[in-house]
């Protein structure tokens, strides 16, 4: 098991934003979770990133969850105050079947990173629409 620690990421203009290890997960069932603590003015305003995991209904596989929530914050002109006017939710998730071996799951993680990490990928989520 991975200890909890922090993650570097990075924003639209390439800048490192430090999500901040902030719970760390129980065990099955109970998630870990990251918060850039450097962002905004209070929790509810910054983009949280949660993963847990558990043995699937027969326990031959791990299944991990993955979620990713970033706030669109806006300024109420009468009040003055910041709030959440709309979230952006990511999710993701993978069954690890326990007779793979390593290099195959190794392999199925890299495809995954590579491709969510591609231009066609970011192109299509920025537009909203699935290449055609």
């Amino acid at each position: 098991m991975p200890a909890m620690a922090n993650i570097s990421a990075l924003d639209a203009a390439a800048a490192t934003v430090v999500f901040d290890a902030l719970v760390p997960s129980s065990g099955d069932k109970a998630s870990a979770i990251w918060r850039p603590e450097s962002i905004g003015s209070s929790s509810a305003l910054r983009p949280r990133f949660e993963m847990k995991s558990q043995a699937n209904g027969t326990k031959t596989a791990r299944r991990v969850e993955h979620v990713l929530v970033v706030p669109f914050v806006q300024t109420d002109t009468a009040s003055g105050l910041s709030m959440v006017a709309a979230t952006i939710p990511f999710r993701g998730e993978a069954t690890f079947p326990a007779i793979v071996d390593d290099s195959v799951i190794d392999d199925a993680i890299a495809y995954y990173q590579s491709l969510i990490g591609s231009t066609l990928f970011r192109d299509a989520l920025r537009a909203g629409f699935a290449p055609t």
